[in-house]
């Protein structure tokens, strides 16, 4: 039986309508990634039969690839881009592969966890432009609004990016009262 550990990597692209997901179990090697594709785990052209898929927030699985053209010679390889339009917030994805190799069939699973935050984004970057119309003198309520939104979201990105689930969460609910158009993807962003 292979111990191959599947790694997924995923970003999203325009403004979260779009998924990219990418391969990145890496090659087998003894001593830094036993996990990899290539003996004695199984390849991809190894296998009788070979499937990947993925699910988002527990979702129906779509599949990646029926056949992946031997991706023991790639560190990582793209499995596509998927068109997904992605609420703000946490999601998340499971990448699955199941390939039959000498008549057994063996599934190997990864997740993970991505955030999203495009529609904020957009909110809150459309909120900035407007500060240049404002005087600093005459409009200081709402350009202090302006960079207190500023400095939620950039913290928003911090506590994301540290995998601090609770308080993404809870800056994005703060922001999403602050600019209550994000949360339905509005904001006037095309």
């Amino acid at each position: 039986m292979s111990v191959l550990i599947p790694k997924l990597k995923a970003c999203v692209a325009d403004k979260c309508a779009k998924l990219i997901l990418t391969d990145a179990t890496g090659l087998y090697n003894a001593s830094t990634n036993v996990g990899g594709w290539g003996a004695p785990n199984i390849t991809g052209s190894g296998a009788t039969a070979f499937t990947a898929t993925y699910a988002i927030d527990g979702g129906t699985a779509v599949s990646v690839a029926t056949y992946v053209a031997n991706p023991v010679t790639a560190v990582e390889f793209s499995l596509g881009e998927y068109a997904h339009t992605l609420a703000d917030g946490w999601h998340t994805i499971v990448y699955t592969i199941t390939a039959t190799v000498g008549g057994s069939t063996e599934t190997y699973t990864d997740t993970i966890k991505i955030f999203t935050y495009c529609n904020i984004k957009c909110c809150i970057f459309s909120k900035m432009l407007e500060m240049k119309n404002l005087d600093l003198c005459k409009d200081v309520e709402k350009v202090a609004s302006y960079m207190h939104s500023w400095t939620l979201y950039k913290s928003l990105i911090y506590a994301a990016n540290g995998c601090n689930a609770d308080e993404a969460t809870d800056i994005l609910s703060r922001l999403n009262k602050l600019c209550p158009a994000a949360a339905t993807g509005g904001c006037g962003c095309s």
